[in-house]
């Protein structure tokens, strides 16, 4: 699958999210943290990844052309 380069960018930015969002779990100041949650967004993270590793970019499709675009901005 070839994604353009603004969904592989929102893709990356959903991992950093995901990542701060697990970060915060671990090392909540108070109380422990929950195990299943953290394994959760570990598993969503390295699935965005490998959806990332194993697709192509198209860099031939205009920001204009996306569909994210075509519904927000139209």
């Amino acid at each position: 699958m070839s994604h353009s380069v603004e969904a592989v960018y929102a893709k990356a930015a959903l991992i950093q999210e995901k990542a701060l969002e697990l970060h915060r779990e671990r090392f909540k100041k108070q109380g422990e943290y929950n195990a299943f949650t953290c394994q959760v967004l570990i598993d969503d993270m390295r699935a965005l990844a490998l959806e990332l590793a194993n697709s192509s970019v198209n860099l031939d499709i205009d920001f204009a052309q996306t569909e994210r675009y075509n519904n927000e901005y139209r």
